[in-house]
């Protein structure tokens, strides 16, 4: 067997983390590999170029989650990252854009790598398609996130192995339309080569079924802004009714679990529902390696503090998202999506019993309920924003802001029912969006539709619950800014910003075309200026 020189750049590996997650090798920026083990633990490190530097993932949420109508801030307030993209000051030099940029290209590197790597090494063509379709999988989900956020971006499809390789190193952009045809092409071959199901020890690895549900995403996306392909609609739910033909027969292990909030719980992670996740693993000599999101999004009190640590809760949301649940309706997502009313994990507990922390909309601070004048807020502010419960974490924080054993979940299956009701929708079937709409309101509590709230009966009103849908379902799980987008909602959702949910002394934006897209990053700009003009208006 041929011996392959294999650059492996920006690898960061964990170690010694058991079944709860992927078995890795570390290995250095020049390895030799030989053998099936190696490459397998070069195709599971791939997965860890996403928590590589904490601060790069905390920039991705600001990028997908700030700037919407109910965007606001926290107890941190705008001390922090997420300042520039809730009122859309953000520039081409902003860091946030440059770490995501180049930690997207790691993946895609990593990717391209193993695929060149893999047919040297294993001969036994179903096992290699195998590992392939793992990496054309991350690559395909890489460039996916770069379109959306970017729009016409490099493609890169093989491995750039030394940077004096200038024409490797240094590409024009490919337009959407052509990087949305290496995506299809890359999650094709991925759905059809990737296993059905994992053993417990490659738990995190993704499967057909992850394929399929990204997939059909993507086409949903595709028929939407900019590319207006609406053919796309009919692919997106063919692809999607499938997976869910596949859940029904049991040929995946794959469902909407019985209780909402199991789905974020840490005692439960890579439960059926999650399609596709990065893991989080953070320990005393690895501290950097978790998952920021509880630290930055938690409510108050959403984990156990140990003395002299503090919570810094960058993000908030307005009050007014309440309003999007059914009165004297227990909808779960309230309590265990956004910190409306919880049971708080680490402040002080009456008779031995956590105590409830309310959201008082009247002064728009946290209260005990034992005690209300107990009052939750940093740096003095008069109110902060509502929190996300979904990030609430049983496992105390190690001593690092990224020191949580938290995943980053990327695509669950209530997001892929959502998806294909909006395709059916959008297909001239309404009745048969409501049938997958109801599955998901009804694990949650809500009431089906049609209901006193929304008494739909065609695609306009249908649609129109699918947006309010999303936004209860998975708010702060990176979809709110790119379900935004592709609706060609922007200048919509910038209209119905009010003053009081900006820090004094900043401004409420007005809408400029350039939003759609997030400028190019300087550094990148600064060496590929002829290659690499930056998206207009920036």
């Amino acid at each position: 067997m041929q011996r392959l020189l294999f650059i492996v750049i920006f690898f960061v590996i964990l170690v010694g983390q058991g079944c709860k997650k992927l078995d890795e090798k570390t290995y250095s920026v020049l390895s030799s590999y030989s053998n099936e083990t190696e490459v397998r633990a070069a195709v599971t490190g791939m997965y860890q170029t996403f928590f590589s530097s904490y601060p790069q993932t905390q920039g991705l949420i600001s990028m997908l989650e700030s700037g919407n109508r109910y965007s606001t801030f926290g107890e941190f307030g705008d001390t922090y990252w997420n300042t520039p993209f809730y009122d859309y000051t953000v520039t081409p030099q902003e860091a946030a854009l440059s770490s995501n940029w180049k930690m997207f290209y790691k993946m895609i590197n990593n990717a391209n790598e193993v695929m060149v790597a893999v047919p040297e090494i294993i001969t036994d063509q179903t096992t290699a398609n195998a590992y392939i379709g793992e990496a054309r999988f991350l690559r395909g989900w890489a460039y996916f996130m770069l379109t959306q956020l970017w729009g016409d971006v490099p493609l890169h499809l093989e491995p750039t192995r030394s940077l004096a390789n200038t024409s490797s190193v240094y590409k024009a952009r490919s337009s959407v339309s052509e990087v949305y045809d290496a995506v299809m092409s890359d999650l094709e071959f991925a759905k059809n080569n990737l296993p059905n199901t994992r053993p417990n020890s490659e738990l995190g690895r993704v499967t057909k079924a992850a394929a399929i549900g990204l997939l059909g995403k993507v086409y949903l996306t595709m028929a939407g802004k900019p590319l207006d392909a609406a053919g796309y609609y009919q692919k997106a739910a063919n692809e999607l009714t499938e997976l869910v033909q596949l859940v029904n027969n049991g040929t995946v292990n794959v469902g909407l679990l019985p209780k909402y909030e199991d789905v974020f719980s840490t005692r439960n992670e890579m439960n059926k529902e999650v399609l596709f996740s990065f893991r989080g693993s953070a320990n005393s000599s690895s501290q950097s390696n978790g998952t920021i999101f509880p630290w930055i999004m938690g409510s108050h009190g959403c984990y156990p503090l140990a003395p002299g640590q503090f919570q810094a809760q960058m993000y908030g949301l307005r009050w007014d998202i309440m309003r999007l649940f059914e009165k004297d309706v227990d909808d779960v997502r309230l309590r265990d999506g956004i910190g409306g009313r919880y049971a708080s994990l680490s402040d002080p507990h009456v008779n031995g019993v956590a105590d409830t922390v309310y959201y008082d909309t009247t002064s728009f601070v946290y209260r005990m309920k034992s005690n209300p004048n107990i009052v939750f807020g940093f740096l003095g502010l008069v109110k902060i924003g509502l929190g996300y419960t979904k990030w609430k974490s049983l496992d105390s924080w190690i001593g690092s802001p990224a020191g949580f054993q938290k995943d980053w979940i990327v695509l669950r299956y209530a997001d892929a029912l959502l998806c294909l009701a909006e395709a059916l929708n959008e297909s001239n079937q309404p009745g048969q969006a409501l049938n997958f709409i109801n599955m998901v309101r009804q694990r949650s509590g809500a009431s089906p539709c049609p209901n006193a709230m929304y008494p739909v009966s065609d695609e306009a009103s249908v649609r129109q619950l699918i947006k309010d849908e999303r936004i209860r379902e998975l708010i702060g799980e990176g979809t709110t800014i790119l379900d935004i987008r592709r609706w060609g909602m922007l200048q919509s959702e910038m209209a119905a910003f009010r003053d009081d949910q900006f820090f004094v002394g900043r401004v409420k934006p007005a809408y400029n075309a350039k939003f759609e897209l997030y400028p190019v990053p300087y550094a990148e700009i600064s060496t590929n200026a002829l290659l690499l003009p930056q998206n207009a208006g920036w």
